[in-house]
């Protein structure tokens, strides 16, 4: 028998958990987040080699508080891929050139969307570091 508290189950050591815990912040920082689902399978792939009891995911996150489940704003992957400083760069060259050689003002510029053209899929919940959209 035991009395008192007892630190809850850790099948891995605090060294491989921290490796996980920053594979898992990677994984969320280019768009490949991982639901809490899919890091229980990971996690259970880790141990199965090892005959290691099955990791207790709940703890896991009490351990590691950098990491929060979030619901990830839903961006095309597109979307997100193409907002980088080249690009962005690049687009307002060719702005400014077509707008040189056309003779026109700011004010003739239209903004026109896809509309009721959906390429955005509403994601299910990430693991991901805490405070991150």
């Amino acid at each position: 028998m035991s009395f008192g508290y007892t630190k809850p189950r850790q099948v891995f050591t605090d060294e491989q958990e921290n490796q996980l815990a920053t594979y898992l912040q990677h994984a969320a920082s280019i768009y490949f987040g991982l639901s809490p689902r899919e890091v229980r399978m990971l996690a259970y792939e880790c141990a199965k080699p090892f005959n290691l009891l099955m990791p207790v995911f709940s703890a896991f996150l009490k351990r590691h508080p950098q990491l929060a489940i979030h619901f990830p704003e839903a961006t095309s992957l597109s979307q997100a891929s193409a907002l980088n400083k080249s690009n962005v760069s690049v687009f307002f060259g060719k702005l400014g050139e077509v707008m040189g050689r056309n003779k026109f003002d700011c004010t003739r510029i239209w903004n026109v969307d896809e509309t009721a053209i959906t390429t955005v899929v509403q994601p299910n919940k990430v693991v991901a570091s805490t405070g991150t959209k």
